[in-house]
């Protein structure tokens, strides 16, 4: 009965040389109840086919655009400091205090600790630096890199200028690009492309993002502590081959 299912079903192509050998499948559930911050207690519908649908525009653009990869959970809060050396324009204390209301809020909203305050020449890659750069031909970028691991480091947000780095969504838009997810029109979002209806843009994380994002999280850390690596993208090709058709 597929009403009944609570999980997605998983789909993937071995090789022969594997068929033999145990797969570990974390299977990814059709519904998340959030457990804290602001929506707790509600359950959103999940589905692999809408976390990767592309905005218009963005064909190689998805929610989970590297599929379970997100920071260490054992280094959380992640150390964010403001790069003054190699700043555009001087980072003042008035545009750290906008910088950080607009993280607290969207911490409160996911219930999670994702970031904390650290100083700028703290050593190592596991940190986000914010500088203000002209030369990025946006009004802002946000992202991090792949350690090989699995894991995110050495994430970066940019602001063209001080009042968009004063912006609550925006800070919080790139900081959510920091944690991993990208861009979707699949729901009303902070995360919402520019390409998007606007009807789906939200100026600050809905329960869509907030369970979206714990789903991912979660995904990472188990598909690292029970070397799982089959999950987001089989229940995505689960869905699409044996649900919907595709």
């Amino acid at each position: 009965d597929r009403a009944a299912r609570t999980a997605h079903p998983a789909w993937m192509r071995l090789p022969a040389a594997r068929a033999a050998e145990p797969v570990r499948v974390l299977m990814i559930p059709r519904a998340w109840t959030i457990a804290r911050g602001h929506f707790a207690g509600q359950t959103v519908p999940v589905s692999m086919d809408l976390a990767f649908a592309s905005p218009p525009g963005e064909a190689s653009a998805y929610y989970y655009p590297r599929g379970a990869v997100s920071w260490d959970h054992a280094r959380l809060p992640v150390p964010v400091a403001f790069g003054h050396a190699a700043t555009h324009e001087p980072i003042t204390p008035a545009d750290s205090l906008h910088f950080w209301a607009a993280a607290e809020a969207a911490m409160q909203a996911d219930g999670v600790r994702w970031f904390t305050p650290a100083p700028e020449g703290m050593p190592g890659l596991h940190r986000v630096m914010v500088r203000i750069d002209h030369s990025i031909g946006a009004s802002a970028r946000g992202g991090s890199h792949p350690d090989g691991n699995g894991h995110l480091e050495n994430g970066t947000v940019l602001f063209l200028n001080p009042t968009v780095m004063r912006s609550p969504n925006v800070v919080q838009h790139e900081l959510r690009h920091v944690l991993g997810v990208g861009h979707t029109c699949s729901w009303r979002s902070v995360m919402a492309a520019f390409t998007c209806p606007s009807r789906m843009l939200e100026y600050e994380p809905t329960e869509w993002d907030v369970a979206y994002l714990h789903l991912l999280h979660l995904t990472h850390r188990l598909q690292v502590e029970l070397s799982a690596p089959y999950n987001l993208r089989e229940a995505l090709a689960g869905e699409r081959r044996l649900v919907l058709g595709n």
